[in-house]
């Protein structure tokens, strides 16, 4: 059985996500994090749609210049099959070095116009992962000063202590919880581009995204079992 992503169920997700931790932690910088997340996921499920079909007026402009360079070549090695009386040695010679100097460069030519489509779609997802990286950071920045000895205290901030969500045990290990959705709502809108777009380069720029959100998801869930502990 082939199972797919879909994009519909992820912005759904996403949506709700936001309403979640609006509700639940409505002076939280998160909660506005994650509402900033719902448009990047639509912009996500754009991008993926805009992958799958093909680029028609490229595609065509290979067509002719395929034909035309069929076409290059078949004139250059007419000389080829003239009557060996009529074409001297120097002729022949340089009908063969013709015909493969159109062959080498128009394929190189006809190669590099095929690979615009996929480098213009690469460059889409791209800067899609780039901006999922950065969400990413984002929401790592957010969960790191929440860790288990931030839980209510008595204890009065300096002069520069930074302002600081006041949690009870139960809210810490929900906002962490929190933080850990949204990353892993990010590896899968990443993962979402390469469904239809078979390109190792995105692949690879993928899986770095995918790597660096378990990597934080590891250090929140450490810290949750902590609390759960204590």
């Amino acid at each position: 059985m082939n199972y797919q992503l879909q994009p519909a169920k992820l912005i759904a997700t996403t949506e709700q996500l936001s309403l979640r931790v609006s509700e639940r932690l409505p002076d939280s910088g998160l909660s506005r994090v994650v509402a900033d997340l719902v448009p990047v996921a639509r912009q996500a499920v754009q991008v993926a749609d805009s992958l799958v079909p093909a680029n028609i007026p490229v595609r065509i402009f290979v067509g002719l210049l395929a034909m035309g360079l069929a076409g290059l070549a078949m004139v250059a090695s007419a000389s080829l099959r003239m009557p060996a009386g009529e074409a001297s040695a120097i002729d022949v010679a340089q009908g063969i070095e013709a015909t493969i100097n159109i062959l080498v460069f128009g394929g190189a030519a006809i190669y590099f116009v095929w690979s615009i489509e996929t480098r213009l779609k690469r460059r889409r997802v791209l800067s899609l992962v780039a901006q999922l990286r950065s969400l990413a950071h984002v929401i790592d920045m957010h969960q790191i000063s929440k860790t288990p000895d931030r839980i209510e205290t008595t204890l009065r901030p300096t002069e520069h202590s930074p302002p600081r969500l006041q949690l009870t045990p139960d809210l810490l290990v929900r906002y962490l919880d929190y933080c850990s959705e949204a990353l892993s709502l990010l590896s899968k809108l990443a993962a979402l581009q390469v469904e239809e777009f078979d390109d190792p380069v995105t692949l690879e720029a993928v899986n770095d995204l995918e790597t660096l959100t378990t990597g934080f998801s590891r250090k929140i869930w450490q810290k949750i079992m902590i609390i759960r502990r204590a």
